[in-house]
């Protein structure tokens, strides 16, 4: 959610603007370095942005993957290489019991890494959007 504000408020304007001024000088209407500063700087701006944003999102994955479980990486680890799956399928990839599945599940929505969705008596998992 934040990323796309972000996008909406800060990049696509920039970006706008940035063809339209691309466009005045390429047909002549606008001339001059100081034109050509101000498309390296949108520029510049633009990518410091998302960077940034890049970076944190990292930064704030690997905080909370730091204090848990080697068990928990692989089932995590697993999750991530799937659109979605069910928990009892993770019991049958990792050989972890259901009990221990159940726990790694728990925390992981916790740390606010995976969702968990309710499907009949099972669990249906997928990665954090």
């Amino acid at each position: 959610m934040i990323l796309y504000l972000v996008f909406t408020f800060l990049l696509l304007p920039s970006v706008i603007l940035l063809i339209v001024l691309v466009y005045a000088m390429l047909s002549g209407d606008l001339s001059g370095p100081i034109y050509w500063f101000l498309v390296i700087a949108l520029l510049i701006g633009d990518s410091l942005v998302i960077h940034s944003f890049l970076i944190k999102d990292k930064d704030e994955i690997n905080d909370s993957l730091s204090d848990i479980s080697e068990g928990a990486l692989k089932v995590y680890d697993i999750i991530l290489n799937t659109t979605e799956i069910f928990q009892h399928q993770i019991v049958e990839k990792t050989g972890f019991s259901k009990a221990t599945v159940s726990r790694i599940v728990n925390t992981l929505k916790r740390k606010g890494l995976i969702e968990v969705e309710r499907k009949g008596m099972g669990n249906k998992i997928r990665k954090k959007r």
